[in-house]
């Protein structure tokens, strides 16, 4: 029978014959359907959690459906205790949900988010022309541009040119027309993991000075 209130009438009588009618309430609870999550889950920082869990205490080969899903409190990198969030129950077949109460196992199981990896990249042979003034570097803007996935600080290194490799480092950005390397990293932030340096190539051209912009007159 299916859970709620049912009237359960009978009679009895004795030796004399009389007759007697008694009416008794019976009450059908819920039964506690409990949903376990597997433990061991995880996921990496900007993936779409899939919680995957079992489920036990249903009455003989009944099979319960399930709509919603089970959910955790934060987005950002770190440990999480998983919730039942939008779970929740629906008939399937012989199974109906009014039958059931749904419950989440009292251990708490918790859910991983750990931290992407940053991505650095620096475009091949850029070249900067000369103004007097110190290259500068930046994500998109500035003279040497980079790009930067993550949410740590990004560091910045310029480094002399050594036959076509990379020599030794720079105490300050340089200036003067040469060939040079920037090297770009990150530190540990957030959600996403420090990153390793990357270094590239690029070239402070000479400033071309033609008889357009610049006017020499002879003094008379």
């Amino acid at each position: 029978s299916e859970c709620g209130s049912y009237d359960i009438s009978y009679q009895f009588s004795n030796s004399r014959y009389n007759t007697a009618e008694v009416t008794k309430t019976l009450i059908i609870n819920q039964r506690p359907l409990v949903v376990t999550p597997d433990s061991g889950q995880s996921m990496i920082y900007g993936d779409e959690p899939e919680l995957t869990y079992s489920y036990s205490n249903v009455a003989g080969t009944e099979i319960p459906g399930f709509s919603g899903a089970l959910s955790i409190s934060g987005t950002d990198a770190g440990q999480y205790t998983i919730t039942l969030g939008t779970l929740a129950l629906k008939d399937n077949g012989d199974f109906k949900a009014s039958n059931y109460s749904l419950e989440l196992n009292s251990t708490p199981v918790s859910f991983e988010i750990g931290k992407a990896s940053g991505k650095i990249a620096i475009p091949e042979n850029q070249t900067v022309t000369y103004d007097g003034e110190k290259v500068t570097a930046g994500l998109l803007v500035g003279d040497v541009k980079y790009l930067y996935e993550g949410d740590g600080e990004a560091l910045v290194k310029w480094y002399a040119d050594n036959n076509g490799e990379c020599g030794e480092a720079l105490s300050e950005a340089p200036y003067n027309v040469g060939e040079y390397w920037v090297g770009v990293s990150a530190t540990d932030g957030t959600n996403y993991n420090a990153t390793t340096e990357v270094v590239k190539k690029f070239t402070i051209s000479p400033l071309d000075i033609s008889d357009d912009t610049v006017t020499i007159e002879t003094i008379p």
